[in-house]
Formats: structure tokens, C-alpha cells, sequence
């Protein structure tokens, strides 16, 4: 038996007031929510509820524990309401390595949009005509001309970048043209 197993149940009999209630708030039969209950005092090794066949009280320890549970219970909650509003709109740090020639040509106006569109996320840029290592540095992205190093690192290709060798006539005629 898990450690949260039981907990819910039981919160669900103490709000309610008994089994048949909690089993039909939660969808399920009395005898499995008794039964929830029933395995968590044996986990505990506690009884928790004073049963009789008119009423269901809480005992002392009973009373206690379900003040803990009710608080671990809000906090999951929230956790997950957290959780679900950071999937909805991003927020926090993205750290970003970039070539400095390519960066500051071609990315700094998609940085700039990113952050106008997604004001939450604060992005630090580091621009260096040196690669950095990722992990070790804790980069979130980067852009680089060449292939990584680390296959476990996942890329995709943004372009292509060509490269020419532009002179005028009378050079060419001075110097002559280079062969490739």
C-alpha cells in the first residue's frame, strides 16, 4: 500500500460525515471506501474513526492526523493548479547560447518577440564566438553553425549560411581568381 492510499478516502469520511456519503461523492462503493480506510488504521496502526452502526466520530489521533491530511491535500491542490497555470502561459529563466555573429544578426529580433509575447519568461542571452557546453553551463538552447558534439541533445536545422568570396575586377585581374 502506497502512503497516500487511504488519505483520500478518509478526508472524504471525515467532510462528509460518513461512508455512504464519501462513497458517493467519489464516485465509488462504500465497501471499497471502508475498506480504503480500514487499510490506512492498519498501515498507521491507529484507529482513526470510532464506528458505531448510528455514528461515526473522529478519536483523538483520528482528529490530529486529519488536520495534516486536509493541509497535505490543499497543498497537492495548489501544487497542481501551479503546475496547470505554468503549462498555460510560461514563466521563469530561459538561458540562451548564441553564436555572436548569428545572434546578433538574426536572433535578437526573435528574442525581442519572444519576449514581448511571453513577458513572464526572462531571457538571458549569452553571445560568444565560442561554443559552450549546455549541461555544464546550464543553457536551455542554443544556436550554433555547426553540429553538436552531444548526441544526446536534440537539434534541428534553422538554415543554411553561404559563404562567398567577393572582389573587385581589377583585383581579380591583379591578383588573379582563386580555384576552390
Amino acid at each position: 500500500m502506497g502512503r497516500w492510499e487511504g488519505i483520500e478516502e478518509y478526508i472524504c469520511v471525515v467532510e462528509s460525515g460518513s461512508f455512504t456519503a464519501a462513497a458517493e461523492r467519489l464516485g465509488v462503493s462504500k465497501s471499497y471506501v471502508s475498506k480504503q480506510v480500514s487499510l490506512l488504521e492498519d498501515r498507521l496502526g491507529v484507529r482513526l474513526l470510532q464506528r458505531t452502526t448510528r455514528r461515526l466520530t473522529l478519536t483523538e489521533i483520528g482528529s490530529s492526523f486529519f488536520g495534516y491530511c486536509k493541509e497535505m491535500a490543499e497543498q497537492l491542490d495548489q501544487a497542481e493548479s501551479t503546475l496547470s497555470e505554468m503549462q498555460q502561459s510560461p514563466r521563469g529563466t530561459l538561458r540562451l547560447a548564441l553564436n555572436s555573429r548569428y545572434g546578433t544578426q538574426y536572433m535578437a529580433g526573435a528574442v525581442a518577440a519572444f519576449s514581448r509575447k511571453y513577458p513572464e519568461v526572462t531571457v538571458e542571452v549569452n553571445s560568444s564566438f565560442q561554443d559552450v557546453d549546455l549541461l555544464s553551463e546550464n543553457y536551455d538552447l542554443t544556436v550554433r553553425y555547426n553540429k553538436l558534439e552531444d548526441s544526446s541533445m536534440v537539434a534541428r536545422r534553422l538554415g543554411g549560411h553561404l559563404l562567398c568570396l567577393c572582389a573587385s575586377p581589377d583585383y581579380w585581374q591583379a591578383q588573379g581568381q582563386p580555384t576552390c
